[in-house]
């Protein structure tokens, strides 16, 4: 397990007017014009951060896992999976409906819900997938409409128990966890903080983690800040029960483990540990970026159980996954302290995944030509 140092890169590609930095204080990898923004950080920010790194070697175990298959043809190209009260529920993108519920006993699809649509009984889409609080139900996000949906798993109803609308406040999270009954925390597409709690009518109650400010300790205007948030992206799953986030990035080797009651952040980078290659396009309101599809991308997928956190690993470029028709082969296992503790190696190829620690196995949805789900014994 390595400590972290400052390290400074400049952009590659010809973009001369901007420094790239990975910015050990706040875990993220940071734009500023030159002439005008430097990193500008308080002693209290710098407490509550942590940065460490790790090695292939680092794992304490290594393991191979085969799997049982089983497709499902009613389930076009599966999203997310969630295992809930007795029942597999997995989500599609492209599916008339967005909910399948999969009994475990039978392993047979017993019900679909979450009718994609814009009628008052449906959804948009089903983006995120969240446990919340009765074992009887799961939640879904919608990223296009910008809302919460409950289902009942086990009653007959296809029909949202509950609607919870995103307003104002809320619009610009891209992510949804429920904290509480009455809280959630999202990640935020622009503006000084990272995350973002909000109560279920809509109010802003705080704000986890900040990106730097200018050197005059003004936040970054919100193109600047939006750029950092589409470079750092990537999935969320949260403990109620720790009250403890888990931020793992798509784009790049890392994730974090975030404490929601002391605000303490440990950014995990490994095993790669490359420095992240992009470009920008437009100026302005329409500033872009592009990220050089050649990098290894790092995790897209996370599952948290009571005492260690299950990881998607990439490893690859998205040229590789558009070549070679592959995504996740690796499951990493991590403390949530950050110490890696496994690595397994998989049988096939794997986009989302759900741990069942009872049970000891891991559900996986699988990323192929016919996609279905993988039953991995552990």
């Amino acid at each position: 397990m390595l400590t972290l140092n400052r390290i400074t890169t400049p952009l590659k590609k010809g973009v001369v007017f901007t420094i790239l930095v990975r910015y050990p204080l706040l875990g993220v990898f940071s734009l500023f014009v030159l002439s005008t923004y430097s990193c500008n950080t308080t002693d209290s920010q710098n407490a509550l951060y942590n940065e460490i790194g790790f090695d292939w070697k680092d794992f304490k175990k290594q393991e191979l896992l085969s799997s049982d298959f089983i497709i499902f043809d009613e389930i076009l190209k599966p999203h997310q999976i969630i295992d809930q009260g007795g029942y597999l529920i997995v989500s599609s993108l492209t599916s008339d409906w967005g909910l399948f519920v999969i009994e475990k006993s039978t392993m047979k699809i017993v019900k679909k819900m979450a009718k994609i649509g814009d009628g008052p009984d449906e959804v948009s889409d089903v983006w995120q997938l969240d446990k919340g609080f009765d074992d009887q139900t799961v939640w879904t996000f919608s990223f296009t409409n910008k809302e919460f949906s409950e289902f009942s798993i086990s009653s007959g109803d296809q029909n949202p128990l509950r609607k919870i609308k995103i307003t104002e406040a809320g619009y610009q999270s891209l992510s949804a966890n429920w904290i509480n009954e009455n809280a959630w925390i999202g990640y935020q597409n622009i503006g000084a903080s990272r995350f973002a709690v909000f109560d279920t009518l809509m109010q802003k109650k705080k704000s986890v983690g900040l990106w730097p400010s200018s050197s005059n300790g003004d936040p970054l205007p919100d193109n600047k800040t939006f750029i950092l948030s589409r470079l750092n992206q990537g999935y969320t799953a949260l403990s109620p029960d720790r009250k403890t986030l888990i931020h793992s990035n798509i784009k790049t080797d890392a994730f974090e483990i975030i404490d929601l009651n002391s605000g303490k952040i440990t950014k995990v980078i490994g095993p790669i540990m490359q420095e992240l290659e992009y470009t920008l396009s437009g100026s302005g309101a329409s500033l872009g970026v592009i990220v050089d599809e050649n990098m290894k991308n790092g995790y897209n997928h996370t599952s948290i159980t009571k005492e260690k956190i299950f990881l998607c690993f990439l490893g690859n470029s998205y040229q590789e996954r558009r070549e070679k028709g592959i995504m996740s082969e690796n499951i990493f296992v991590f403390d949530f302290k950050g110490v890696p503790l496994i690595n397994y190696k998989l049988d096939r190829s794997i986009k989302a995944l759900s741990v069942n620690e009872n049970e000891r196995k891991i559900y996986a949805l699988t990323y192929e030509e016919e996609p279905g789900l993988a039953i991995f014994h552990y």
